[in-house]
């Protein structure tokens, strides 16, 4: 499937971890509010369950699982939280910007697709200044009746560019994105820098490393 023989109609980035490293930052503080909330879990534990999915959701399962209550307060403090660190220590994700200026610069439409509010896209981006490249470009989760796994976010974004799912490159790194990318009848990168690229590979991601490597893998280089 990768490199692909034809340029795609439509390039979905992920945004925590594809685009932004704000995973090792808002990771950590999610978890240990979770654990000042009552929840005994780990870090190892808290990412197993829940990364890339969107707060509803991850609200409703740590409360159905764990019998705690994560009001409206603990949100905005958790937001409050990593806005705060991601201002000191967020960095974009190492060839985040030559990948999407690589898309960019062959003509594919592209976006960012992210369970995350907008809110949140417009502060990480803005933070590290990719917010000039998706200006009209960003779809949330919190815009469909079911984020991801459910593919309703990334088939939103096709139906705006008038791309065929067929046609679309989804680029995701966590279970619940490549999961709605199958789901959608796209073709998916799994970016795996660390350790969970046989779980990615297993759901039918084409597995790589490097952002760098995009634009090959696309067929652009």
């Amino acid at each position: 499937m990768f490199p692909l023989s034809e340029k795609p109609d439509l390039v979905l980035f992920d945004c925590d971890g594809v685009m932004v490293d704000s995973e090792p930052i808002s990771n950590p503080i999610f978890t240990k509010m979770l654990q000042q909330a009552g929840v005994p879990i780990s870090l190892t534990g808290m990412q197993a369950r829940y990364v890339g999915m969107a707060m509803p959701d991850i609200r409703q399962a740590v409360e159905g699982e764990f019998g705690v209550v994560l009001d409206e307060g603990w949100h905005n403090r958790y937001r409050q939280a990593c806005d705060e660190a991601f201002e000191k220590f967020l960095k974009p994700v190492r060839g985040s910007r030559v990948a999407v200026e690589a898309v960019a610069e062959a003509g594919i439409n592209y976006c960012v697709a992210s369970s995350g509010p907008p809110k949140k896209m417009a502060v990480t981006l803005g933070i590290t200044e990719l917010m000039p490249l998706f200006e009209g470009r960003l779809f949330s989760g919190w815009d469909v009746p079911q984020s991801k796994p459910d593919p309703a976010i990334f088939l939103m974004a096709a139906e705006n560019f008038g791309a065929a799912p067929a046609n679309c490159v989804v680029i995701e790194d966590s279970v619940v994105g490549v999961t709605a990318g199958i789901a959608a009848g796209m073709k998916v990168l799994g970016y795996a820098p660390n350790s969970n690229s046989t779980q990615l590979a297993e759901l039918g991601a084409h597995i790589f490393t490097h952002m760098e490597d995009v634009p090959l893998l696309l067929g652009l280089s």
